[in-house]
């Protein structure tokens, strides 16, 4: 062993804390998710470490829904090279979900929650992302195509703008009115 353990969760209360994930950058500094009831639902935390342990800051919030008193879960982390990373999870706000929140490396969020997922039909849950070469590669678990039980559905988004990649395939170049009968 290079160390001892230590807890990472900041909090003194009696909150209970589940299913972290672990992401390292290029340089070993990294940082850990996981779900958190320290506000009386389930949130989803996270905490930035240089890469010989000592904490960067203190334990921040990552979903931005003020008010909402629904729970979140199964988040998952991936950091790039230089340290920015992006953290995806379960997230109601109408149906499940996957949301994401991405951040520079010095911990600043990027924007606000975007949905990963596009549709608010089904279920979808257990996210895992990648964060690589400014793509953000995405896939979960999703029932919503009826009868089928529970697929894996996956996608890849841009870092930069991760709503606006749109398929160009999916876009009519040419519009036709036909007479009816």
């Amino acid at each position: 062993p290079l160390g001892s353990n230590f807890k990472v969760n900041d909090d003194e209360g009696s909150a209970y804390q589940w299913t972290s994930s672990i992401s390292t950058d290029g340089s070993g500094n990294f940082v850990i998710t996981w779900e958190d009831t320290r506000n009386g639902d389930y949130d989803i935390y996270a905490q930035r470490y240089s890469s010989n342990g000592t904490a960067e800051g203190s334990n921040f919030k990552v979903n931005d829904d003020e008010g909402c008193t629904l729970n979140w879960f199964f988040p998952s982390i991936s950091t790039d090279g230089s340290g920015n990373f992006v953290i995806t999870w379960t997230d109601f706000r109408g149906f499940y979900d996957i949301y994401a929140q991405r951040f520079l490396s010095d911990g600043t969020p990027l924007g606000t929650n975007f949905r990963v997922t596009n549709t608010g039909d089904g279920l979808q849950s257990f996210p895992d992302v990648k964060l690589w070469n400014n793509r953000i590669y995405n896939t979960w678990q999703d029932n919503r195509v009826g009868g089928t039980g529970f697929d894996i559905w996956a996608n890849v988004l841009d870092w930069e703008d991760p709503v606006a990649i749109i398929d160009d395939e999916a876009i009519p170049s040419v519009f036709t009115l036909h007479q009816n009968y």
